[in-house]
């Protein structure tokens, strides 16, 4: 065996017992416990439900790290998590655990794919194997954060579909004479389940717990940092400060939100033709020339 290939399986087969390692505990792991502990293991399914006890183990070997990036990084995951719903309640540690375990596997799979060290010098077979690294960790980084990217995007536009809905029944219900709270309360029991609906069930649970109003509602738009949603949180933040009604703020924005929804949609029309352009010319334009033309050529050919 080539001493190149038997250093490089060595090397993998080191990685995976560490790796192992790393992963067991002192005490023996009850994967059974560690399942039914785990609020969100009803809702994790295939590949996440899989990886929860290494997930579990790296969160707590991520809460041991320190300093100011690292910190910084942890902010920033536990923010974009909050933005997209964080569907099934994953910390920011195990947000890292995941992305740890897609480099160990990137990394693995590149050591198995070049199997075999390029010819060259030490120093550049020592580069070429620093860019592949690079690449697994780029790769680790950046799919996690694209899907999270993502699930922010689609969370964002069911916000926005069901936002003018939801503001008519608030309007509706303050306009009957029912309070702030009794007209969230309505309008968690009589409107449809989705994110809006939870974020409001969430700020109507802290202000029974003793927030203010507009505590709650700005937590509400840091929480979400949906554009629309911040307008409006700000304008009943105003009117709260203000002592004014809510009724005619609501119905204005409701409006206003409508007026926006018309105008993307507009725009999106419009945008259409040109988006239609690049699959005209590269998909449907070769294939009519191909039927027009190639008969005609086969008959000029025959004819020669």
């Amino acid at each position: 065996m080539d001493m190149e290939i038997f250093l490089i399986l060595l090397f993998v087969f080191s990685s995976v017992v560490l790796f192992v390692i790393g992963l067991t505990p002192s005490k023996k792991l009850d994967l059974k416990s560690m399942y039914e502990d785990a609020a969100d293991s009803e809702i994790r399914t295939g590949i996440l439900y899989t990886l929860t006890p290494f997930t579990k183990q790296l969160e707590l070997f991520n809460a041991k790290l320190r300093g100011p990036k690292i910190n910084t990084y942890k902010k920033f995951v536990g923010k974009r998590l909050t933005m997209s719903g964080n569907p099934f309640h994953i910390s920011s540690n195990e947000f890292i655990g995941f992305q740890e375990i897609l480099f160990f596997c990137c990394f693995v799979f590149s050591c198995l794919f070049f199997i075999k060290m390029p010819e060259g010098t030490i120093l550049q077979k020592m580069l070429f194997v620093i860019v592949v690294i690079s690449a697994d960790m780029l790769i680790a980084l950046i799919v996690p954060l694209f899907l999270l990217n993502d699930a922010i995007t689609q969370r964002h536009k069911k916000l926005s579909r069901e936002l003018p809905y939801v503001l008519d029944l608030l309007t509706i219900s303050v306009e009957a004479g029912l309070d702030f709270v009794m007209a969230i309360v309505r309008v968690i029991e009589k409107g449809k389940a989705g994110p809006l609906r939870h974020e409001l069930s969430v700020m109507l649970q802290q202000m029974k717990l003793g927030k203010r109003r507009r505590e709650a509602l700005q937590d509400m738009s840091e929480r979400n940092n949906h554009p629309d949603l911040k307008t409006i949180c700000a304008s009943m933040i105003q009117a709260d400060q203000m002592g004014s009604s809510l009724g005619p703020i609501l119905r204005i924005q409701s409006d206003l939100l409508r007026r926006k929804r018309m105008l993307r949609a507009e725009k999106v029309a419009q945008q259409a033709p040109v988006k239609m352009l690049m699959p005209l010319i590269g998909c449907i334009f070769p294939a009519v020339f191909l039927v027009l033309l190639v008969p005609i050529i086969l008959k000029l050919l025959s004819s020669v």
